[in-house]
């Protein structure tokens, strides 16, 4: 008797657990797919969100489109800035929080530095105001986890188990922010002890946009150790 024929035998010989198989294997299937789904979408996001920011690169450590876990010098900026095409150049620090009793468990929680104006000055303040020199621990909501939490400005909001004033609720057209939180990038590297880090740069090319400029500007990046950098 053929293995095959042995092998179909015991399948129709006991329909329930062969069933059962099955459908173990559909949902771990499924599972794979839509874990992948959503590296990808989250991925397309991130670096569409810096697209908008008007940046032409995003320089940061080998590994991947978004590490949390992995920063670098801010001082390393300076020497972005020393390239002979590179524009403005801004460092930016990210994290994640959850908000458990929300049912909220990825929000990104960014630190900006108090100078940012690819970020602060196209935000759509909906309440309360930007960001001020005097804005200790102060933090700005985007529009859909504002509403998510029912939060509003000139409230407070628990984030690594303290209470951080709202200063303002804002607006983009990029969904990632709506659903973020921002705070200054002194403030945040304090929370989580990354005194000096980033998470990585957004790199403008001098003159924005001109493709001759970007690539030299990756090439030099990229032959920076531990480097890269992602680009149009």
């Amino acid at each position: 008797m053929r293995f095959v024929t042995i092998a179909v035998k015991n399948l129709a010989r006991r329909p329930g657990r062969s069933l059962l198989t099955i459908a173990g294997l559909a949902v771990a299937i499924a599972a794979v797919v839509a874990l992948v789904g959503a590296a990808e979408s989250l991925e397309k996001s991130y670096l569409a969100l810096y697209e908008t920011r008007g940046g032409d690169l995003v320089v940061q450590r080998r590994g991947g489109a978004v590490q949390v876990s992995r920063g670098m010098s801010e001082s390393f900026g300076k020497r972005i800035r020393a390239l002979p095409q590179a524009g403005m150049v801004t460092g930016g620090l990210l994290d994640i929080v959850s908000f458990e009793d929300r049912g909220l468990f990825t929000v990104f929680v960014e630190g900006l530095p108090e100078n940012d104006g690819a970020v602060l000055d196209r935000l759509k303040v909906l309440s309360g105001r930007r960001f001020e020199s005097s804005d200790k621990d102060g933090v700005m909501l985007g529009r859909i986890l504002a509403a998510n939490l029912g939060k509003r400005a000139g409230e407070t909001v628990e984030i690594y188990a303290r209470k951080f004033p709202v200063v303002g609720v804002f607006e983009t057209s990029n969904v990632y922010e709506n659903g973020s939180v921002f705070m200054r990038l002194a403030d945040l590297q304090r929370q989580i002890d990354r005194p000096g880090q980033v998470t990585g740069f957004l790199v403008q090319a001098n003159p924005p946009g001109n493709a001759a400029a970007i690539a030299t500007l990756a090439r030099s990046e990229e032959h920076t150790s531990e480097l890269q950098s992602h680009h149009d």
